[in-house]
């Protein structure tokens, strides 16, 4: 290669690593889930405890504001409802009011 000449064959071979690292990389953490919404029964739970907690600490007779499906979107659709006064006492958790 001549002094001054532009390298193109070493260009073009790490523009086609650069693409095939993140074809792999993509693969990889699209395959994985690590990056998807998945809900699971064990997060809703745990969500319950925390809207709970955070209802008792609040201080009111009424749940915090927007609900339950704003406060744990997805969680009805797999089957944890809102937990409501009952489901908090079961918890442990005393709601006031």
């Amino acid at each position: 290669m001549k002094k001054g000449a532009i390298p193109v064959k070493y260009i073009v071979a790490i523009i086609f690593a650069i693409i095939v690292i993140a074809l792999i990389a993509y693969m990889f953490f699209t395959q994985s889930g690590i990056f998807q919404g998945v809900i699971t029964e064990e997060v809703c739970e745990a969500q319950k405890a925390r809207y709970c907690f955070e209802w008792s600490l609040a201080g009111e007779p009424n749940p915090p504001a927007g609900g339950w499906d704003s406060y744990a979107p997805g969680c009805t659709a797999i089957g944890v409802v809102d937990p409501g006064v009952d489901g908090c006492s079961t918890l442990g958790i005393t709601i006031p009011g």
